[in-house]
């Protein structure tokens, strides 16, 4: 497993879910303002056909095979991998998808990362349809 090592004195950040919907548009976004970027993400074949794949440092990573990536000292995480989408209301995402990213933050966490934000795409508003607003109560 690599071990990559930052200095402080970079702005570093962990993505997750980095070749997903919002990751893809959000690594160029870091990129642009002078971020260090670990790209992490379960397809690296899809990873390679962004073009930003060369200007970031990607790890192959699945929080479903308990294996943490050793990136440390990193200032930040977005954590936005998050597995089974196409099924909202399984517990499959309460019994197994928010297990591991707890357990993936708290490690990242132990690792150094100082600010951590997560997000999703649309369920944490409940079962709505149509437009939503960033104001909205979470559900």
């Amino acid at each position: 497993m690599n071990n990559f090592l930052t200095k402080k004195s970079e702005k570093s950040v962990i993505v997750t879910g980095a070749t997903g919907f919002l990751g893809r548009a959000l690594v160029p976004q870091l990129l642009e303002k002078n971020y260090k970027v670990f790209a992490l993400a379960r397809n690296i074949e899809k990873a390679k056909t962004l073009p930003w794949y060369n200007e970031v440092i990607f790890q192959k990573f699945d929080l479903s095979d308990g294996i943490m990536p050793e990136i440390i000292n990193c200032d930040g995480l977005i954590h936005l991998a998050w597995d089974n989408l196409s099924n909202y209301e399984s517990f499959y995402h309460i019994e197994f998808n928010l297990f591991r990213s707890l357990s993936f933050i708290r490690s990242m966490l132990e690792n150094g990362v100082s600010q951590v934000m997560v997000a999703g795409t649309c369920f944490e508003y409940g079962n709505q349809f149509g437009p939503l607003d960033s104001g909205m109560q979470t559900n």
